[in-house]
């Protein structure tokens, strides 16, 4: 009867009740069970509101690109203006990328524009302060150009190329599609006709009367010559921005926030493990009044429901707040205009649920052993220690396999690319697998932490008191030990992840920061490449000396014809890897553009590997691909003279050091004689001794944009447009990139864990504070000085901290090799040592340390 009580309605009310009143009458407990759960629902609320904003609809692309239109129409000057619907309205602009100088020589690449803001325009260009340019001595700058040609808002700028122009900056803004893109805007007519043969690209915009039929638009369209009709029209349109890709990166977002909410949902099990302990009074007097274990278990789970749902709303309220907040800072940081945020319900939801269920089960974990304890235990406010079930070891151990097969699976299924239903079903399993493994460590963690015992008998002074403590307190020190663990081990994951792709793409990503090359363009005549003659090169070469005047310099040339001097143009090649239990891909191995000569000036001027001299001993030629292996090379020098075929070793990116990109073809001067080539000059290389500076980087800029200057006005001022450009040369050197180095990203998420550490210890010893003060409180009486309680304080965070990254190492890099061994995308096995030793070594001496200083 007690039984059928507990779950009829009445016993669900009462429960409720309890556990609102509960949470209420603890609220330190609540507010940090509540910030726990608010902090990755707030992530996960920005995750997937910046993944959906990423990604643009069809009509979203359209306006931003040509505004309000509902058709544009593209200059062709072989085809006849279409006749437009009568009552249609248009807006006619060009636009042209060209080399804009000032007066005072300061140059930038720009996009040129004579745009008119009205409201078929509205949305192209997006004005951030001032105003659009609305008189012939007015522009519009974005940021990058206005830092470029070194002027602001209010100034004057005296434009002298591609047009002669004095006007004001009265407005800043950046083009919706392209934040980053540099762009000047001049009212229409203010310079002149824009339009030049070669660089401008004219566009009219098209309002089409209101009134038209989808069947009448059709009907213009197919007339229309080169054109586009707006995807508001129930037309045959490509549907490839439809924003739909963003879906799997919101399902990895929201298995990025389960397992973040399993390891915080670690602590909060601990916060609630201290309050059932501080409620055994309260579920004593419940059960003498006929309470049964289920309706106890229901008033401390119900607990976690409550603070998990409180969370959950309020992790929203936070996350729409740094929304809100961010809105300014949205354009730079997805590279566009950003109207608003994509926020849908059918993302958040999903959300909020995993957020409840995680507060839930982590209330629900205590709640089982709290309401087995007998009546009479729970009214003295006691709850003995009991033994380690070996059955939830059991348990907990095959949890860690069953997640560890999952992450298997989901790997395997993944790596095919499907975007089906086995899809959907390895991403569930790409969630579920971290967080079984992670729940499954967490319930062996029992057993494990039971070694304190016999360690405690060995140690002395403050150490054995630390160390017999937490064994006392084994329920609490499993779950600090868990959760240190999960962090540790996410820390362990993503170092070892990091590093195999900085070690994949160490080659290929980023130029030496060192370097600068200056590189002859090709003269294009049907299927004829032909080398530039040197004197381009040579200048350009000379210029950026005088720029880098400690650089040393290296001439390298590539294999042409001697007769004609024309660069081989290479066909697709037959791959054939070293492996030969590996199908041959011929379409994995890419084309390379030429054929590099390694003399002696490549070689002071790279490092050449021994793989890559023992190839070209062997074979003479070598290509940068993208595994170890051999393919056979057709060459053809020109259509009507001959063609030839060879051999090449093939190395992967690894060993490219620098000297080329994927594709590059390396030819010993031998190999190059004997197919009848030699060597022409092609490019220089310039190294300095010390990294680049920004002042030598702005330097070689202005080189490289003196250089594209005299291309443009060669091919302007040429008497037939559609000839081969005159022959240049570009500039090549190192940027910036946001890459990490190993060095970070093996310490970034070490001091993470440290901080998470730190925490930890924080509130496992807040919580425990009140048990232990009879504890304290004997020490006292015994004559223990104050610094024995801080030394143990010390020693007992160094204990947690040290158990939880010492299982924190195979919990990490276990799921990273059965991914990086499955899937096919060549990421290496590599072990984190230095992130490892960090969290076995530093982070325990650290948070002692702090510890043991903030007991005082």
């Amino acid at each position: 009867g007690d039984h059928a009580m507990s779950r009829s309605a009445g016993g669900r009310r009462v429960a409720a009740r309890l556990a609102r009143r509960e949470v209420r009458r603890r609220p330190g407990r609540s507010a940090l069970v509540v910030a726990l759960v608010a902090v990755p629902v707030a992530g996960m609320l920005l995750g997937v509101a910046y993944l959906r904003t990423q990604e643009l609809s069809n009509v979203e692309h359209w306006h931003f690109e040509h505004g309000r239109a509902d058709a544009v129409l593209y200059r062709d000057t072989a085809v006849a203006p279409p006749q437009l619907p009568e009552g249609s309205r248009t807006v006619d602009y060009v636009t042209m990328w060209r080399v804009v100088g000032t007066a005072d020589g300061d140059l930038c690449r720009c996009g040129l524009s004579d745009l008119p803001f009205e409201d078929l325009t509205d949305g192209i260009v997006q004005v951030t302060s001032g105003r659009p340019p609305a008189a012939a001595d007015e522009v519009l700058l974005s940021e990058q150009a206005a830092s470029a040609l070194r002027t602001g808002l209010g100034e004057r700028v005296e434009l002298t190329r591609p047009v002669e122009l004095s006007a004001t900056v009265v407005g800043i803004g950046y083009p919706s599609t392209s934040w980053q893109d540099p762009i000047v805007v001049i009212a229409p007519g203010a310079a002149g006709p824009l339009a030049d043969p070669v660089y401008a690209a004219s566009e009219r915009l098209v309002d089409l009367p209101d009134d038209m039929t989808p069947d009448e638009v059709l009907a213009w369209e197919e007339q229309a010559g080169p054109h586009a009709v707006s995807p508001a029209y129930p037309l045959p349109i490509s549907t490839e921005m439809s924003g739909d890709n963003a879906n799997t990166p919101v399902r990895w977002t929201w298995m990025a926030g389960a397992i973040g909410l399993t390891v915080l949902g670690i602590v909060i099990a601990a916060a609630f493990a201290a309050g059932a302990r501080r409620q055994l009074v309260t579920l004593g007097q419940l059960a003498t009044n006929g309470g049964t274990p289920a309706l106890l278990r229901r008033v401390l789970f119900l607990q976690g429901t409550v603070t998990g749902l409180i969370g959950s709303l309020a992790g929203l309220a936070l996350g729409g707040l740094v929304l809100a907040l961010a809105r300014p800072y949205a354009p730079p940081l997805l590279g566009r205009a950003v109207p608003h945020w994509d926020v849908r319900l059918l993302d958040v939801l999903p959300v909020v649920l995993i957020a409840v269920v995680a507060a839930t089960v982590a209330a629900l974990v205590p709640a089982v052993g709290a309401s087995r304890v007998s009546v009479l235990t729970a009214l003295a406010g006691r709850r003995p220690l009991g033994r380690v079930s070996s059955r939830r070891t059991t348990i907990g151990l095959a949890l860690t396999a069953v997640g560890v097969a999952l992450l298997a699976f989901a790997a395997y299924v993944g790596r095919g690319g499907m975007v089906n239903r086995t899809q959907m079903g390895a991403t569930a399993c790409a969630v579920a697998g971290p967080v079984l493994l992670l729940l499954g460590v967490c319930t062996a963690t029992p057993a494990y932490v039971t070694v304190l015992r016999p360690v405690a008998r060995a140690l002395r002074g403050p150490w054995r008191l630390a160390a017999r403590s937490l064994f006392r307190q084994r329920t609490r020190t499993s779950a600090m030990v868990s959760a240190i663990c999960a962090i540790s081990a996410v820390a362990v994951a993503a170092a070892a992840l990091g590093l195999a792709v900085e070690h994949k793409d160490r080659a290929v990503v980023d130029m030496p920061d060192d370097v600068v090359r200056v590189q002859s363009s090709t003269v294009v005549d049907d299927a004829t490449y032909a080398v530039a003659s040197p004197e381009a090169l040579m200048e350009a070469a000379r210029q950026v000396e005088a720029a880098l005047p400690d650089a040393e310099r290296y001439d390298l040339a590539h294999a042409v014809d001697p007769a004609q001097r024309i660069e081989p143009s290479f066909g697709p090649p037959d791959f054939v890897p070293a492996d030969p239990d590996e199908p041959g891909d011929a379409e994995a191995a890419p084309v390379p553009q030429q054929a590099t000569v390694v003399d002696a000036e490549f070689r002071r001027a790279y490092h050449v590997d021994a793989a890559t001299r023992q190839l070209l001993d062997e074979l003479g030629a070598v290509w940068m691909g993208p595994a170890a292996g051999r393919v056979t090379v057709d060459a053809t020098l020109h259509e009507l003279t001959r063609s030839f075929t060879f051999t090449a070793g093939v190395l992967g990116p690894e060993h490219a050091h620098g000297f080329g990109p994927m594709g590059e073809l390396l030819l010993t001067p031998e190999r190059a004689e004997e197919l009848g080539l030699v060597a022409a000059p092609a490019e220089v290389v310039l190294r300095t001794r010390e990294p680049l500076t920004e002042a030598q980087r702005d330097a070689v800029d202005r080189v490289s944009l003196q250089f594209e200057m005299a291309g443009e006005d060669a091919a302007l001022t040429a008497a037939d447009p559609s000839a081969p450009p005159e022959p240049t040369a570009w500039v090549e050197l190192y940027r910036p990139s946001l890459r990490a180095t190993p060095g970070l990203i093996e310490t970034v998420p070490a001091s993470i864990a440290l901080l998470f550490g730190l925490f930890v210890v924080a509130v496992g010893l807040a919580l425990a504070a009140v048990e232990t003060r009879d504890e304290r409180d004997v020490l006292a009486v015994l004559g223990a000085p104050p610094r024995t309680l801080r030394r143990a304080s010390g020693y007992k965070a160094f204990l947690l901290t040290l158990l939880g990254g010492l299982v924190a190492v195979p919990v990490g890099l276990v799921p990273v090799l059965v991914v990086t061994r499955i899937t096919e995308d060549g990421l290496p096995a590599v072990v984190p040592w230095r992130t490892i030793a960090l969290l076995v070594v530093a982070v325990p001496l650290v948070t002692a340390a702090v510890t043991a200083t903030a007991s005082r």
